[in-house]
């Protein structure tokens, strides 16, 4: 469907001895190692999909400004004025979320993020999905065609709301933190963090999830 330069392949081992100098970290310990570097994929891959949907909002106002309807440009009909707004506005805030999520993990604090990753994840490639959709919208039919490469975008970021941990996967984790968090004696009031400090709240350290 997207990706179409991307293959796959099922990979198996069977009785293969690794010798004890190749050992990665800990013996038993691939799992939590799997985890930490799995919150960075999570902000970084939902980095390029957040510049995938930059993209198809340039395409999409480069086509609203020369294209007319009804004897007006497309950007001159409230509806199209008030989506590119609402589209602009939402993926700006991704961003956002993603830099802090960033931030923090460049900081080492990869366990105490997990709610600002989670939500970093969840709302970037639901908000990339969007901007792209609503992107090929304004362009309508010809937008559905390869004339223009939205179609072609929109088959790629699709698979970012499955892979690095599906959209109901972060919601999940961003339930299972929230309730966590607000109800942490140590809360105060700084629902994702002490952005003073750039730092989340800081509380007893706890088992690696399952996730």
């Amino acid at each position: 469907m997207g990706f179409r330069g991307l293959g796959s392949a099922w990979i198996a081992f069977e009785n293969l001895e690794i010798p004890a100098a190749n050992l990665i970290g800990e013996e038993s310990q691939g799992w939590k190692i799997l985890m930490e570097e799995l919150a960075i994929e999570r902000v970084v891959a939902t980095r390029a999909q957040l510049g995938q949907a930059l993209r198809a909002l340039q395409i999409a106002t480069n086509y609203a400004e020369h294209r007319k309807a009804f004897g007006k440009r497309l950007r001159d009909h409230q509806w199209i004025a008030f989506t590119v707004a609402g589209l602009a506005t939402r993926l700006d805030a991704a961003y956002l979320l993603n830099t802090r999520a960033a931030r923090l993990l460049d900081q080492g604090l990869g366990k105490a993020a997990r709610l600002e990753v989670a939500m970093a994840k969840l709302e970037g490639v639901e908000a990339a999905w969007e901007v792209i959709d609503q992107s090929l919208q304004i362009l309508g039919g010809i937008g559905y065609t390869k004339k223009y490469p939205i179609e072609r975008i929109l088959r790629d970021v699709r698979a970012s709301r499955l892979t690095a941990g599906s959209t109901e996967m972060m919601r999940l984790i961003i339930e299972r933190e929230t309730f966590e968090r607000l109800r942490d004696p140590a809360f105060r009031g700084e629902f994702v963090g002490d952005e003073l400090r750039g730092s989340p709240i800081q509380r007893p350290d706890r088992s690696e999830p399952s996730e």
